[in-house]
């Protein structure tokens, strides 16, 4: 006998599934068994991805996804069942963004109670040296930024010697980028600071969305701007920007930040055009 076939449901896992009613399942299901149940069920199964990525608003909108396909009464109640999940999503959300402020207020306290008030000088000195010669504090950032419980205990049972070979590393780091500033080596024409912040990047991004309408395509600024985004330039390999972007995902990745994933969106943009000017090269 022929082993019957499991259901599209039980073949894929995803979490929004669990929201789904019964009657949104089987309306699905009756779809996928009514046509090309494999190119139907792959088109399925990508809006159902989408659902982490869009918000609601443009779910509803997509006319050419396989939800639209169902009788109105079971676009209905499938959208219903969205909307639900939606709602669990955000209250996760603002749940994780509560933890992560409580955590964070925590960690404020603890760095105010541990470290001594030399040392609290010690930091604000060699931030201002940072600052001071590149006008950024992305080394410091790197070195000395104590943001949880384990750097600040790290720190403080630091050995004399072993602090300041720290200390003279972040300041090889430092001068090693003021050479780079200096010498024109990294410098975007179209922006003061070589590199972009995450958050400044976005923000110009939103610039250059907004005038789009009475300019048509990037030009090498944009390009330019997009390389500064992942800290490299067009001679830097394709993995090393590769990791730097994924870095980047992970802060503005929708689930992390709260947000609708405009920043998310933007930044896959910035890479497939960062990537594709390299396959070009």
């Amino acid at each position: 006998m022929v082993a019957a076939r499991q259901s599209f449901f039980g073949r894929h896992a995803l979490p929004v599934f669990d929201f789904l009613s019964s009657r949104s399942r089987q309306a699905l299901e009756q779809y996928l068994a009514s046509g090309a149940s494999e190119r139907r069920e792959r088109q399925l199964l990508e809006f159902f991805k989408s659902v982490d990525w869009l918000p609601l608003e443009e779910i509803t909108l997509l006319n050419g996804s396989p939800a639209r396909k169902l009788p109105v009464a079971e676009q209905m109640s499938l959208f219903q069942d969205l909307k639900a999940y939606y709602r669990q999503k955000d209250e996760v959300r603002q749940m994780r963004r509560l933890q992560r402020q409580t955590r964070q207020r925590r960690v404020i306290e603890y760095y105010r109670q541990k470290i001594s008030s030399p040392d609290k000088r010690l930091l604000e000195q060699l931030r201002d040296y940072e600052l001071a010669l590149t006008g950024r504090d992305a080394n410091w950032q790197y070195y000395f930024a104590l943001r949880s419980f384990r750097r600040i205990d790290a720190f403080i049972s630091q050995a004399p010697a072993e602090r300041l070979s720290q200390i003279a590393q972040f300041k090889r780091d430092v001068l090693a980028y003021k050479r780079n500033l200096d010498s024109g080596r990294w410098r975007d024409p179209m922006e003061d600071e070589p590199f972009l912040s995450f958050d400044e990047w976005c923000q110009h991004a939103r610039i250059e969305d907004s005038s789009s309408a009475t300019q048509s395509g990037r030009g090498s600024g944009g390009l330019s701007g997009d390389y500064a985004l992942f800290q490299a330039t067009p001679q830097t390999p394709l993995p090393a920007i590769k990791r730097q972007f994924r870095q980047l995902a992970l802060r503005a990745h929708p689930d992390i930040t709260g947000d609708d994933g405009a920043a998310m969106r933007r930044l896959l943009a910035a890479y497939e055009r960062v990537r594709a000017a390299h396959r070009s090269l």
